[in-house]
């Protein structure tokens, strides 16, 4: 991927998403805006509100109705 990301896993269950990056080319604000372009939220920064609104049910935060259900996982692909 040319911004820097490799990939990510979105484990919502446990409430992480692990991230795999090239670290000369990526640094936290860069992974944090992607993650809030893809409508995840990240630490304090909350997801873009049309990006978010996009996301799957399954994917949404609880306090919206949303959130895993297992064994149906959440699988959105980093934004390119």
């Amino acid at each position: 991927m040319e911004s820097g990301l490799i990939q990510w896993k979105i484990n919502l269950l446990q409430g992480e998403i692990k991230v795999q990056f090239w670290p000369d080319r990526a640094d936290e604000s860069m992974i944090k805006a992607a993650l809030n372009n893809a409508g995840f939220d990240a630490n304090d920064e909350k997801a873009v509100p049309e990006s978010y609104a996009k996301l799957p049910p399954i994917c949404k935060r609880a306090e919206d109705g949303g959130g895993p259900k297992p064994p149906k996982p959440c699988h959105i692909p980093p934004v390119q």
